[in-house]
């Protein structure tokens, strides 16, 4: 994560009057994350089947963001899923399930679900992606993602 643009706002929010600085910062903070996701790394690990295992029920409100690099796009496909406190693993299975059909769509991707554990697999050829957990804000949740297969 490149941090210099966030210093860089602080600094400027800190030389100027107070009032200008609160919102410099509370605009800064929507801008910061559209950036870092614009300058996340595709990762080197890819494949034509992910596992997704969740484990232990949530102890708070909170989202699962996921990055989904496609084997012919530069950007990854954000999927973000909603938890609430006392979800279980397979509720939050369910959930993953049906935002990844949603958002991935039958044509290209396959999504299926089985005890706390969500596959995606791309359906075509060679198709390839890559699958990475960006940021978990459901307390007590574990979750794991394994490539399968080559």
């Amino acid at each position: 994560m490149n941090l210099r643009p966030v210093v860089f706002l602080l600094v400027a929010a800190l030389a100027c009057s107070p009032a200008f600085a609160q919102a410099t910062v509370a605009q800064a903070a929507p801008a910061a994350a559209n950036a870092a996701a614009n300058a996340a790394q595709r990762p080197g690990d890819i494949g034509q089947r992910w596992q997704i295992a969740f484990d232990r029920t949530s102890q708070s409100d909170g989202q699962i963001r996921f990055l989904l690099w496609q084997h012919d796009e530069d950007t990854p496909t954000e999927l973000t899923i909603d938890v609430k406190k006392g979800d279980t693993p397979n509720r939050i299975a369910v959930t993953a399930r049906d935002s990844f059909r949603k958002t991935l769509g039958s044509r290209d991707y396959n999504v299926n679900i089985a005890k706390g554990n969500v596959w995606i697999t791309a359906k075509r050829g060679e198709r390839r992606f890559a699958l990475q957990l960006a940021e978990s804000t459901a307390a007590g949740v574990d979750i794991d993602t394994y490539r399968e297969g080559r």
